[in-house]
């Protein structure tokens, strides 16, 4: 089972999230951001916490031809970095593409604020691990 989480406003969501993932995974996942354009992390945005395994975790075999909008951004949970969002999403542990790509996109193109994804998951596990 994958999860969305949806919020909206201040970059809270950015500040809370942060150690209590990296205290629940207990991992040390290694991506590859030197390809990844590094931004500040934009303020008065909406927030979209993804995580769970299979899809969240960068294991669609074709990643997504869409055309990006430009207020959409992805903050690596790891670097406490925000990045332009392309795939594969940084956080995760497969590098295809994204299922939540297609709603990330149609989420930014609605509204006129910046979004942010916050990816997290690890392959082959249960969001109960």
């Amino acid at each position: 089972m994958d999860l969305f989480i949806l919020v909206s406003g201040e970059n809270t969501l950015l500040k809370k999230i942060n150690q209590p993932i990296k205290t629940f995974l207990r991992i040390n996942i290694t991506p590859v951001i030197r390809d990844y354009k590094l931004t500040d992390c934009p303020n008065n945005s909406f927030a979209i916490a993804t995580f769970g395994q299979s899809n969240s975790v960068n294991s669609v075999k074709q990643r997504s031809e869409l055309i990006i909008p430009k207020n959409l951004y992805q903050y690596d949970w790891q670097s406490e970095e925000c990045y332009k969002y392309q795939e594969p999403l940084l956080g995760t542990t497969s590098v295809d593409g994204n299922v939540f790509t297609y709603t990330a996109v149609k989420i930014a193109n609605e509204l006129n604020k910046p979004v942010i994804v916050i990816p997290f998951g690890i392959d082959g596990t249960s969001v109960l691990e």
